[in-house]
């Protein structure tokens, strides 16, 4: 499995616009082959920090992921609301999911 947490800067002012500009294109990505969630958050401390985390079955999926359309047409966007970012890549071998009973 792939895990991926990403940390994305936007422009001052600019993140619910990003944010509501992405929506579409993440609905999209969620329907790819491989794809177990991918969601982005706007921090709850900083207005301009969004965070965000996926899930991808394979290292190749995610891989496929980049390379899709709708994703390289949607990086300018990046540039436009974004000053900065990063983005960790992580790969598991072993994956334990708890579930807890409340």
């Amino acid at each position: 499995m792939r895990y991926v947490i990403g940390w994305l800067n936007a422009k001052p002012g600019k993140r619910d616009e990003f944010l509501a500009l992405a929506k579409p294109v993440f609905a999209i990505t969620r329907k790819e082959d491989g794809c177990l969630f991918y969601e982005a958050h706007p921090s709850a401390d900083d207005p301009n920090l969004i965070m965000l985390v996926e899930g991808w079955q394979t290292a190749e999926q995610h891989l496929a992921h980049q390379k899709a359309p709708h994703h390289a047409a949607f990086l300018p966007k990046l540039v436009e609301f974004c000053v900065g970012g990063r983005f960790d890549e992580i790969d598991a071998q072993n994956v334990v999911s708890l579930t807890p009973t409340f």
